[in-house]
């Protein structure tokens, strides 16, 4: 991870593909699989109808923050996410991730806002990106960017 002093924050900018049907991409923070020390808040949208969608850890979603184009999608299309990590370092408090999301299926698709809290004070050391089964597309990228605080 970045270790310059003044970085504050992460951000992980993506464009996915599931090589499965599986929709959501979860993060995890050192190795704690828990899915109790998750939770997840969700606004939806899909061009005709709106939602809202919130879970506490241990229902099975929390954590999924990232959308992706699935197996069942047009071939080619991949979602795309913009994802920030706040107080990565902060040993004080539960660190929070947010993400904008969306997808275009040829004349249907997805966009959402998701936040996540991690239920640990830890410095976050590592991040693993999974889905529930299958992998994901080779064309798909990742990039990480430390930001800057005041």
């Amino acid at each position: 991870f970045p270790s310059h002093d003044r970085m504050t924050h992460l951000q992980i900018r993506c464009i996915t593909r599931s090589e499965t049907t599986a929709s959501y991409l979860r993060i995890r923070f050192n190795g704690d699989t828990s899915i109790n020390n998750y939770t997840l808040h969700q606004l939806y949208g899909d061009g005709s109808s709106v939602g809202a969608y919130g879970e506490a850890g241990g229902g099975g979603a929390g954590g999924e923050i990232i959308l992706q184009t699935t197996s069942s999608h047009s071939a080619n299309i991949y979602a795309a996410a913009v994802v920030d990590i706040l107080d990565y370092r902060n040993a004080n408090k539960y660190k929070t991730v947010r993400s904008l999301n969306g997808r275009d299926m040829n004349g249907s698709g997805n966009v959402l806002l998701n936040s996540t809290v991690w239920l640990s004070t830890s410095a976050i050391t590592s991040i693993k990106l999974s889905q529930s089964s299958g992998d994901i597309n080779q064309y798909s990228h990742f990039a990480l960017y430390g930001i800057k605080g005041a």
